[in-house]
């Protein structure tokens, strides 16, 4: 077995393309692993906002689910389909653990939105739906510029309430202060002392 080959073996990958079928043609992502296709998303919410009219060039994907990989349950979020909550309560009920999500969020010049309020609002909605349903979420977005869009490139992650290194960080000082606490046979000993 080559280097390259063993590599594709441990690799797993979300790749947005161009689904183009016999009738029908997607705006999708797959999920590879071990070098194959394990799952298609088909993005279900096509937005019909300033230059991005996806109706005219793509047809609506049919659903949502849930897929198992050697990673655990994930679900698919493409883009626009994150910003329905519905999809992501869904997909966690499916059995999602993460959710990933590949997007092109991106500006229009002369248009005066602000990239910081772009991406407070991802994040906002991004940590809405690690919190509020207990998933991990993984974000990722092209970066660059084609067609006269700015592409904000970014990648982010967020996790259920207490995964944060914060919240981590509070659980094992909460651990270590119960461990020298003043009540058990040693008490008043402090925490390194061998009563």
């Amino acid at each position: 077995m080559t280097a390259g080959r063993d590599c594709t073996l441990r690799v797993a990958l979300v790749v947005g393309c161009v689904e183009h079928g016999a009738v029908q043609t997607y705006n999708s992502a797959l999920y590879l692993e071990h070098g194959a296709v394990v799952h298609v998303q088909r993005k279900t919410h096509l937005p019909t906002s300033g230059r991005f009219e996806e109706h005219k060039h793509f047809s609506q994907g049919p659903a949502l689910r849930a897929f198992d990989t050697r990673l655990g349950r994930l679900a698919l979020l493409i883009c626009n389909d994150a910003w329905q909550p519905p999809l992501a309560f869904l997909a966690v009920h499916d059995g999602a653990r993460v959710l990933v999500v590949p997007a092109c969020s991106s500006l229009e010049p002369g248009t005066g939105t602000d990239p910081a309020e772009v991406e407070r609002d991802w994040s906002d909605l991004l940590r809405f739906h690690a919190r509020f349903l207990q998933a991990y979420v993984v974000f990722v977005n092209r970066v660059g510029e084609e067609a006269g869009l700015n592409v904000l490139g970014r990648l982010a992650g967020g996790g259920p309430v207490g995964t944060s290194p914060r919240a981590r960080a509070a659980r094992r000082a909460g651990a270590r202060a119960r461990r020298s606490s003043t009540s058990g046979p040693c008490a008043g000993a402090g925490a390194r002392s061998r009563c």
